[in-house]
């Protein structure tokens, strides 16, 4: 089956994030998800484009991150794309603090452990052309 696809390229300004989050949510509500999935899927996306402006392109706000979002039949698929700095591998995440001690909890750091937490399956490529993160939530049900 062919996808159905829509693809947004914004600049890499911390303002253009919301637009991600809220196109994500509608697409992801549309496809069928729960209003819980849908947002958790939108909070993905944001943090995966944050992390796009913060670490591959050190906030330079004249870059730009595609964010492609695809529906197949059992799953939503986002991939996020920049031309910045990568990384050699997706680095694991957990989180260590005292859940006892709100002083504790990191103010950074976490959103590649909410991306691990909230998709399916994540997936992270770089090479001399671009690096990609690759987010995928499978559908409980057939809903597209």
């Amino acid at each position: 089956m062919t996808p159905r696809r829509i693809t947004l390229v914004i600049l890499s300004l911390p303002e253009n994030v919301c637009m991600v989050g809220v196109s994500v949510a509608s697409i992801a509500a549309h496809a069928g998800f729960s209003e819980l999935d849908s947002g958790r899927i939108a909070v993905c996306a944001v943090e995966a484009v944050n992390n796009a402006i913060e670490h591959a392109y050190r906030n330079a706000p004249d870059r730009t991150v595609e964010i492609t979002v695809s529906l197949y039949e059992d799953r939503l698929c986002l991939s996020v794309t920049d031309d910045g700095l990568g990384m050699t591998t997706l680095p694991e995440t957990a989180l260590d603090f005292d859940p006892e001690d709100r002083e504790s909890l990191p103010e950074g750091g976490m959103g590649l452990f909410i991306i691990r937490n909230f998709m399916d399956e994540v997936e992270y490529r770089s090479s001399p052309a671009g690096n990609v993160l690759f987010l995928t939530k499978h559908f409980s049900a057939k809903a597209v």
